[in-house]
This record gives C-alpha cells, sequence and structure tokens, in this order.
C-alpha cells in the first residue's frame, strides 16, 4: 500500500509542478512558502494513521525524492519508522545531528555532481554516516540533482537512475 501527502495542501492544495524548466522554476517558488516543519508534522500524521489501519500490515517507511527526501530524513527522526529513503535531500547535509535520533534503517541516495548539494556536502553526510551499521549512502558521482526524475527529461540520467533504484528497491526489500 503506498501513500503520498499533499506537502502543499496549506499553500495549493492538489499542486503538480510540470517537468519543464518554467514548472521547476514555479514549483521551487512555491516551494519557498512552505513550512518545513509543518510539512513533517503532516508527514508523522499520515504515518500515525497508517499505523491504525488493519489494512496496512507489516511496516511503514518512508521515501521521499528532493524536499520529500529531506522531510523523509527529517520524519525518522521524528516518529518510528521501519525504513526511511531518501533521494537528494537537500536539507540532509546541515541536519546530519538527526541521524542520532533515527532509529530505522536508512539509505541516503545522491548525486555527485549535483549543483544544488556540492560533493563537498555530500561529504558531510558520508562523513556523519560511518561507521552506522543502519544508514547506507549511495552516490552516483556522475549523476546531477533529480537524476531519477524520468519525467524531467533536462533532470533525467537513466543508468545512474537504474543503479540507484535497483539498490533503492533491495534496501525497501530487505527492511519492509
Amino acid at each position: 500500500m503506498r501513500f503520498a501527502p499533499d506537502l502543499f495542501w496549506r499553500l495549493q492544495r492538489g499542486w503538480l509542478g510540470e517537468h519543464t524548466p518554467e514548472g521547476t522554476a514555479a514549483s521551487i517558488e512555491l516551494a519557498g512558502g512552505f513550512d518545513f516543519q509543518l510539512g513533517v508534522a503532516d508527514c508523522a500524521l499520515t504515518v500515525a494513521h497508517l499505523r491504525a489501519m488493519p489494512e496496512v500490515v507489516g511496516g511503514v517507511g518512508a521515501l521521499g525524492f528532493c524536499l520529500g527526501g529531506s522531510v523523509a530524513f527529517a520524519l525518522a527522526a521524528r516518529v518510528p519508522l521501519d525504513a526511511v529513503l531518501s533521494f537528494y535531500g537537500s536539507a540532509v547535509p546541515d541536519s546530519t545531528e538527526l541521524m542520532d535520533r533515527i532509529r530505522a534503517p536508512l539509505m541516503l541516495v545522491f548525486g555527485g555532481s549535483d549543483p544544488y548539494i556540492p560533493r563537498e556536502r555530500v561529504a558531510v553526510v558520508e562523513r556523519a554516516a560511518a561507521g552506522r551499521p543502519d544508514v547506507v549512502m549511495h552516490v552516483e558521482e556522475e549523476a546531477g540533482h533529480a537524476f531519477h526524475n524520468s519525467e524531467a527529461p533536462m533532470f533525467h540520467q537513466p543508468e545512474p537512475a537504474a543503479r540507484a533504484w535497483e539498490a533503492a528497491v533491495a534496501f525497501l526489500r530487505e527492511h519492509l
């Protein structure tokens, strides 16, 4: 069972950004008004709701891309989850101290050539993850930001996306 909370419901219900340069700019502008802590709280309510549903069996995990990757990471520090997968969460390098509060298995995926999250910021995350048995770092060195977004030709990089997704699916199968 999969659920995706509407993170932007306070700003514009049902927002769907277009996968064009103009759509990306509009999404970034909208995200500028996003209250990160309220978004994480909304996701915590979603997790509580899922855990209360009789049809939800097994574990509950969080998966996010970009802003969603940052939200999933912060959510894991706030509520118990069974697995967390964060793709290129731009807030992660500045909040690595949250790893001390995350009890769920955690996989962090980054592009090593991401102009929005420079390689030296990814290295900050790698250092924070070092020695943590439940944290998996996956860096596609030649990939940029949003490299897994197959709907956005300006970002999508099929080969790194396929490798990262294969690792992500294996991680989720193991923990969920």
